[in-house]
């Protein structure tokens, strides 16, 4: 039986095989978008701005698109210069 939607979508664990791909740099504005629309719950408020738990993270990529700062980068993407 699952316990919960990151089984269901991603069942492998937060492990160093599977790291999570995405990050919420320094310039949050705490609109609560992609808190509200992480489909595992993954986004809190932690301190001054929203956080990715890597632990409940399934690297779906819901939020990066959302955002209206652009500030949720995939860490695993090519950087650009």
């Amino acid at each position: 039986m699952l316990r919960n939607l990151k089984e269901a979508v991603f069942p492998l664990p937060a492990t160093e095989e599977h790291n999570m791909a995405y990050k919420i740099i320094d310039r949050c504005v705490c609109c609560h978008t992609c808190a509200t629309n992480c489909p595992v719950e993954a986004i809190t408020f932690q301190g001054s701005q929203y956080w990715i738990d890597p632990e409940v993270c399934i690297s779906c990529g819901t939020c990066a698109p959302l955002c209206p700062q652009s500030i949720i980068e995939d860490q695993d993407a090519p950087k650009t210069a």
